[in-house]
């Protein structure tokens, strides 16, 4: 399990990885908007009292001067809320943490943080709403973790929502689903081949006067509508499990009418101390013999 010196984390649940990034998000921060796009996009963050912040990315031609960026950001910022201070503004006072530079002007004001990644002439950008010695401690701490998303032993981690996973290379987050106990995480390759990851909570629910098996029998054959051929008990990570497979219809083009059906593997256990539910698809056709499973996205969860 990750440990982090701050009061401002606590379970490892509560880390986010996106195509680029990944890093442990403060307590009280939910992600309340995202973009799913690799090389331009968006994440916000808010917790019940309102906006705590963004990130945003680009890709940039060149490097740039984050520095000269931000003044200029603030500066328009000051024009268009606070005319009578854009007079007197000229810079903001600045820190490096992490490669990551964080610059605030005033108590009150909007305070932000830049990091260019050369490599992928990427500028990730941040803004937070309001400034004080407080606020930025907990920026602090937050940007500490920070850290570029490099793939490890061909897989790369996606995370958010309290779902972390571990995707084969090649698989890009295309869709995104955050309900309060059931979040899923889909992903898609060049030849549309598909991963969908899941994760519910109140299991105590969902399984009332059923068991796993059929719970997940239930949801693959009603919810998303597959055609069930072979349902068998399993274990995995010494857990009660399920192991399913299917068949459906390609998503591209006229494969979705007309083309084969492609075979599914799908994948659940039950994990009682969490009290959480998790499950995996992965949608192929027929000739992809290496289906993954729950084993090869949350292995690095459980075998750390």
């Amino acid at each position: 399990m990750r440990k982090v010196e701050s009061e401002h984390f606590i379970h490892p649940r509560f880390q986010i990885g996106w195509h680029n990034f990944k890093f442990l998000l403060p307590l009280t921060w939910e992600v309340t908007s995202y973009t799913l796009s690799p090389t331009n996009g968006l994440i916000g963050f808010a917790n019940i009292e309102g906006p705590l912040g963004q990130i945003s990315w680009r890709k940039v031609k060149e490097e740039p001067d984050v520095k000269k960026i931000m003044d200029e950001v603030h500066r328009r910022y000051l024009s268009d809320e606070k005319p009578e201070l854009e007079k007197k503004f000229t810079t903001m006072q600045s820190i490096t943490i992490n490669n990551i530079v964080i610059a605030w002007h005033c108590d009150g004001e909007r305070f932000y943080a830049s990091q260019y990644q050369s490599e992928k002439k990427l500028l990730i950008e941040w803004i937070f709403p309001e400034y004080s010695k407080n606020a930025l401690d907990v920026v602090k701490s937050m940007l500490i973790t920070f850290k570029e998303n490099e793939p490890k032993d061909d897989k790369i981690f996606f995370g958010g929502w309290g779902l972390e996973v571990s995707v084969p290379k090649g698989y890009d987050l295309t869709k995104v689903m955050s309900l309060p106990a059931a979040v899923s995480m889909e992903f898609e390759n060049k030849s549309h081949h598909r991963i969908i990851a899941h994760r519910w909570g109140l299991p105590e629910v969902l399984l009332e006067n059923t068991d796993l098996t059929n719970f997940y029998h239930s949801f693959l054959y009603t919810k998303c509508r597959f055609s069930v051929k072979d349902i068998n008990d399993a274990t995995f990570f010494n857990k009660q499990g399920s192991s399913i497979q299917f068949k459906t219809r390609g998503r591209w083009g006229f494969d979705f009418l007309l083309g084969p059906w492609w075979h599914g593997e799908a994948s659940a256990f039950w994990d009682k101390d969490e009290m959480r539910i998790y499950a995996v698809e992965h949608i192929a056709p027929n000739r992809v013999k290496n289906k993954y499973n729950v084993e090869t996205l949350f292995g690095d969860k459980y075998n750390a």
